[in-house]
């Protein structure tokens, strides 16, 4: 009698475990910039989820979703707009999706940086010339 017991309550288990395997499924996909390259390191989250990921070396990305409805997915990027996408899971079955981030117009083109250091014991002349100095 326990060994039937527990034949059903493996039976059962292994039932739920593959129903919940049916209900996952995997978004692929690639991010790229308006005019078609590979955005490395950008930030892909699931949201109203935890977590997230980020692209690898070529711009893609990969994670697991619950395949009942559309994923909702916000991706950023350091100088693109934060933009968020849905992707619905009946749409694509296997297939890879392409995220196209625009530029942002707010961002800096370039920052130059310029520091001189000064010499021990000038006392803040920037040009290291301390003969007006009296000694």
């Amino acid at each position: 009698m326990k060994q039937k017991k527990f034949a059903l309550f493996l039976i059962l288990c292994g039932l739920c475990l593959n129903l919940k395997a049916e209900t996952l499924g995997d978004v692929k996909g690639r991010v790229l910039d308006d005019s078609g390259a590979p955005l490395v390191g950008a930030t892909v989250l699931l949201e109203n989820a935890k977590g997230g990921v980020t692209t690898d070396g070529d711009g893609y990305f990969r994670f697991t979703y619950s395949k009942e409805g559309a994923v909702r997915v916000r991706v950023s990027y350091v100088g693109f707009q934060t933009q968020t996408f849905v992707l619905k899971s009946d749409d694509k079955k296997n297939e890879q999706y392409v995220l196209r981030l625009q530029p942002d117009a707010t961002a800096l083109d370039q920052v130059v940086v310029t520091a001189t250091r000064t010499p021990q014991g000038s006392e803040g002349c920037a040009s290291g010339d301390t003969s007006h100095h009296s000694q």
